[in-house]
């Protein structure tokens, strides 16, 4: 009889633990959404890329952020998934930039993160294919101008 209150006072404190202490670790771990997917690692200043992920509440509202600043603002489906297609700002500077997904999951806030490499937008022009037809003209134009003399002579 005496043993009786000591294993009931240890049972109600496991009750209360596992109350208290369950709920904080599950957060803590649901807290995480996956890495968000890009089209690409490498993108450029004005170029489009998508996004991909999983880890949010469906249908939650999903913020997809560059360097912080939101740039759209999608929803997820009713199994959490979010795509969408996100626009490089013209502004970015060439180098490595923070891509960062906020959505509500099921025990609160969640983010997933990413980084993408800015390059050096291309300028100029591809005149490869006017050079190699000019050559051409000039060498079919020498040509033509030596068999005309021998025609001649």
């Amino acid at each position: 009889m005496r043993g009786r209150p000591i294993c009931l006072v240890f049972t109600l404190l496991g009750v209360v633990l596992v109350s208290v202490v369950g709920p904080a670790v599950g957060a803590a771990h649901a807290q995480e959404a996956s890495v968000p997917t890009l089209t690409s690692a490498n993108a450029s200043a004005g170029g489009g890329e998508d996004i991909s992920g999983t880890g949010c509440a469906a249908r939650a509202s999903v913020q997809i952020q560059f360097d912080g600043a939101v740039l759209v603002t999608t929803r997820s489906t009713a199994t959490g998934r979010y795509r969408a297609h996100l626009i490089i700002p013209v502004s970015a500077v060439p180098g490595s930039h923070r891509i960062t997904v906020v959505c509500a999951g099921a025990n609160g806030q969640v983010t997933g993160a990413t980084t993408v490499n800015i390059a050096l937008p291309r300028t100029g022009s591809n005149t490869t294919p006017l050079t190699l037809a000019a050559i051409l003209l000039v060498v079919v134009g020498g040509l033509m101008s030596a068999v005309r003399r021998r025609l001649i002579i």
